[in-house]
């Protein structure tokens, strides 16, 4: 397998994670607002990763730094149960 191959597969998988994540109600996510990973949720053309930015969006866990997320983690704003 070449190392395309395998760099696609993965981005392939993470993509499909994700998707999962969105649909389940037991899982809370949030990103830093204006940076890579919030740039990418906001113009992906995917229909779900624009609703897990809307998500993210309404409920406000698109925090400001990366100290506020880990934070709101700690704190059990944010978490994976």
């Amino acid at each position: 397998m070449s190392k395309k191959t395998s760099l696609y597969l993965t981005y392939t998988a993470l993509l499909f994670y994700l998707q999962e994540m969105g649909k389940s109600p037991k899982y809370t996510y949030g990103v830093v607002k204006s940076s890579y990973v919030d740039s990418f949720f906001e113009y992906n053309e995917d229909p779900a990763m624009k609703e897990m930015f809307r998500v993210m969006q309404a409920q406000g866990f698109l925090v400001r730094n990366f100290t506020v997320g880990v934070d709101r983690v700690q704190e059990g704003y944010v978490c994976v149960n």
